[in-house]
């Protein structure tokens, strides 16, 4: 799986290219939670990740928020929060998330072998 934070853009020359558009920081500690890599936020503190897409094979695909169907928490209490992101219901996962589903295979985001894009 990988993982980056690019926008497609055209060059002069009309090829495709990956352009970084947010660099990922390393996970941190604070007195509360970790920080998440794409939003920055204290993962105890937030709601949840930033809504942002994934990219695979040129065809985007929405992320599983939080009890939706399909997600690791699927039909969950609504006062609920994610066993490892701590994303409330309803909100996207934190990066990293081990409960987090890919959108193309349906697997564990974290260990499925698809290659994806976020995408904003």
């Amino acid at each position: 799986m990988v993982f980056a934070l690019e926008r497609r853009q055209k060059s002069k020359k009309g090829k495709t290219k990956q352009v970084p558009i947010i660099r990922m920081k390393e996970e941190v500690k604070t007195d509360m939670g970790a920080i998440c890599k794409i939003c920055n936020g204290d993962m105890l503190k937030v709601d949840g990740c930033k809504p942002m897409d994934f990219i695979h094979d040129e065809i985007r695909y929405t992320r599983k928020k939080v009890g939706d169907v399909g997600d690791f928490d699927e039909g969950c209490d609504p006062d609920t929060r994610c066993h490892d992101c701590a994303a409330k219901y309803g909100h996207h996962h934190h990066a990293g998330c081990d409960a987090e589903r890919c959108p193309v295979c349906c697997g564990q985001l974290l260990s499925c072998e698809c290659e994806l894009w976020y995408d904003e």
